[in-house]
């Protein structure tokens, strides 16, 4: 069984499933393969609003996210709602992709998550304009507009 955490604010990639599958088909194949085992896409955006203007988009890595985060179990063992999402993926085991960004994290005033801009955010220009953030990330081009 497959179980994969997201936030209400936060988003996926449109692709995100065509991934998740691949990921955890791929994992099974192999002979030496564990349960469980988690997934992790540690690259995507972080979202930010702040007041009336276009909301600022950033580039970030965290590797075990909680968004998207996925584990994979027999359904008598771990939930991925009772689990400490920083700690588990390395006692158990994980697959962490970083190949493309995956996840949209909203930062907003009513946001209650502990999240804030780091220096390892790189902010993404004229982000409206980016043919893959369009394409794979399609619920944000509302926001985008100068509208």
């Amino acid at each position: 069984m497959a179980q994969v955490v997201l936030d209400d604010d936060d988003g996926l990639a449109c692709d995100f499933m065509d991934d998740m599958t691949t990921s955890v088909a791929t994992y099974l194949e192999a002979e030496d393969h564990t349960l469980p085992h988690f997934f992790s896409w540690s690259l995507g955006y972080g979202l930010v609003f702040s007041g009336n203007e276009r909301p600022g988009l950033y580039q970030h890595r965290y590797r075990f996210i909680n968004l998207g985060l996925t584990i994979l179990a027999r359904p008598q063992e771990k939930n991925i709602l009772a689990i400490d999402h920083r700690n588990a993926p390395r006692r158990f085991g994980a697959t962490v992709e970083a190949n493309k960004p995956m996840f949209v994290r909203s930062l907003h005033p009513h946001n209650d998550s502990r999240v804030a801009i780091s220096e390892k955010w790189v902010e993404v220009l004229n982000w409206p304009a980016d043919p893959d953030i369009s394409a794979r990330f399609s619920f944000l081009a509302p926001l985008g507009s100068d509208a």
